[in-house]
């Protein structure tokens, strides 16, 4: 089963850039590789074009732009925004190589936060009309205990599940969280574990 990495993309700048970006976005289904939607978005590929067109154009012709597949909602487009959204799941890792370009071509900027639980990793990255400005990779908790501290302590005392107290260093495991926040942590499991 493959893990899915939720992706949270805010793109911003030109109106009438945004514009042809979102149509672009809604020709998404028809599309049979996302290597060949990447390819059309960024004007180097139409749809239609062959697994052996993308070879010849890119080095993997299935892994180019960060991930498999992205299985995204575009938020409607309202004439003169200067921004939209696109969320949703995309394969394994985050389509930021796709973003990153896109930001050059059409001239943006855009804001990503990713997530993927299931191999513990997560992060912000902010795009210019150069590339990646800022990129903050965190793992998965991290990202939890940043969002919704009453929810990371939830979800994670469960992975202590069964565990003696004297075997866990949360201080090491969890650096990033306050020692008050350990404290409630540490409460939580040894009621879990009563």
């Amino acid at each position: 089963m493959a893990n899915n990495c939720w992706n949270h993309v805010v793109f911003n700048g030109d109106t009438a850039q945004l514009k042809k970006l979102h149509e672009k976005f809604q020709s998404y289904d028809k599309t049979n590789f996302f290597t060949e939607f990447g390819d059309f978005v960024l004007g180097i590929g139409e749809i239609g074009d062959t697994p052996k067109v993308f070879e010849e154009r890119h080095d993997d012709p299935y892994y180019n732009y960060g991930t498999k597949w992205w299985d995204f909602d575009l938020d409607d487009y309202e004439e003169g925004a200067e921004d939209f959204t696109i969320a949703g799941d995309s394969a394994w890792s985050p389509p930021i190589t796709l973003v990153e370009e896109i930001c050059k071509v059409y001239n943006l900027t855009a804001q990503m936060e990713y997530e993927e639980a299931g191999m513990n990793f997560a992060g912000y990255v902010d795009f210019n009309n150069l590339g990646i400005v800022t990129n903050r990779e965190m793992s998965a908790d991290e990202y939890a205990y940043e969002n919704d501290i009453g929810n990371w302590i939830e979800n994670l005392k469960y992975n202590y599940d069964g565990e003696s107290m004297e075997d866990i260093d949360l201080h090491s495991d969890h650096s990033y969280a306050s020692a008050e926040h350990l404290k409630e942590l540490t409460e939580a499991i040894d009621k879990l574990n009563l």
